[in-house]
């Protein structure tokens, strides 16, 4: 474990670090108004309950549409820069390759702003966020092997 000094502001968050956080946030939130299948539904049920553990479930191809492979890998650099950062927790549930990401408390309060900020100013998809509002400079612990 390392203590990382965190300083973000918004206007230094490339395009896809923002879709990112936003994404998760909003898969979090389905997650969590989404009521517990039946038991008899294994399948469901069994995926329901991991995701509540490990957060949604990552896959570039449902969360982004097509992407060429280019594009793949510059939202799985994203996702390590915000790990490393302190805004996402990674989870590798089938050994070293990614599962499921989850935002942390800081992860949840920056999506929810960036989400914000998005829906005040009407866009799709934020090419870049002009006006840097979201700062925090509180010691944040993370883990190595993100």
């Amino acid at each position: 474990m390392s203590v990382v000094f965190v300083l973000i502001r918004a206007t230094v968050m490339t395009p896809e670090q923002t879709a990112i956080l936003i994404e998760c946030y909003r898969r979090q939130c389905d997650l969590g108004e989404m009521p517990e299948p039946p038991t008899w539904h294994v399948h469901e049920y069994t995926a329901y309950h991991d995701q509540l553990l490990n957060g949604p479930r990552y896959c570039p191809g449902e969360w982004f549409g097509p992407l060429a492979d280019y594009e793949r890998m510059r939202y799985r650099r994203a996702i390590d820069y915000l790990c490393r950062g302190g805004l996402l927790q990674i989870v590798r549930k089938y050994g070293r390759r990614l599962s499921h990401i989850m935002l942390t408390p800081l992860g949840n309060k920056v999506a929810a702003e960036l989400l914000a900020e998005q829906q005040n100013n009407g866009a799709a998809v934020p090419e870049q966020i002009t006006n840097g509002s979201v700062t925090s400079a509180e010691p944040i612990t993370t883990n190595e092997e993100c």
